[in-house]
């Protein structure tokens, strides 16, 4: 799948009963939930395959993120949460990529806008 194609929703989940897997055996907010508008978010949390210093992520291909980064407010904040063993020099990036904020690791944190690592 291509960029521009596919969004993802996001839903207000109070409780993990209000979560059921999905095809791929990850949990997922039931359809029922209260659906919430990407501009009501401050934070997101980011998975990934891999990140680097600058802020860029690998992800599974699908650009999901990318699109839903791309669209968060001035004002939010993205996190790319993962493991130090997930850390590259530098990765492959698109035009429609999107950097995350902040990277938070076992480690600690790297601040990509600032460079260094806290």
């Amino acid at each position: 799948m291509g960029p521009g194609q596919g969004e993802m929703k996001f839903y207000l989940v109070n409780d993990s009963r209000e979560m059921a897997p999905n095809r791929f055996g990850i949990m997922e907010p039931l359809e029922q939930s209260e659906q919430v508008s990407l501009t009501d978010i401050d934070m997101f949390l980011v998975p990934g395959v891999a990140y680097d210093r600058e802020g860029w992520r690998l992800g599974m291909g699908g650009g999901y993120y990318d699109r839903a980064l791309s669209r968060m407010r001035p004002e939010s904040i993205s996190i790319g949460v993962g493991y130090f063993f997930q850390l590259a020099d530098s990765l492959p990036h698109d035009a429609f990529d999107q950097k995350v904020g902040l990277i938070v690791t076992e480690e600690g944190f790297i601040n990509p806008s600032g460079g260094g690592s806290a």
